[in-house]
């Protein structure tokens, strides 16, 4: 899942990446093993810093937290 992640960030660095089932079939596989990859969630949603600071896949892993934390 750490490289999956690594890509989908390189390729959201890329501008015209990540974009429609891509990102959908990354976040299901998150969220089925949640308790497994939450380690990994935390890492790249860097809570509390400023976006501008952070990776560009960060707001999508902030999304996909908020998502798990709400279930």
């Amino acid at each position: 899942m750490q490289l999956i992640l690594d890509v989908a960030n390189d390729l959201l660095e890329q501008k015209d990446g990540l974009e429609g089932r891509a990102w959908e079939r990354v976040e299901a596989f998150l969220q089925v093993d949640r308790e497994i990859h939450w380690d990994l969630i935390e890492h790249w949603a860097l809570m509390g810093e400023p976006l501008e600071n952070v990776f560009p896949l960060t707001s999508r892993m902030r999304v996909v937290r908020e998502k798990i934390i709400e279930q």
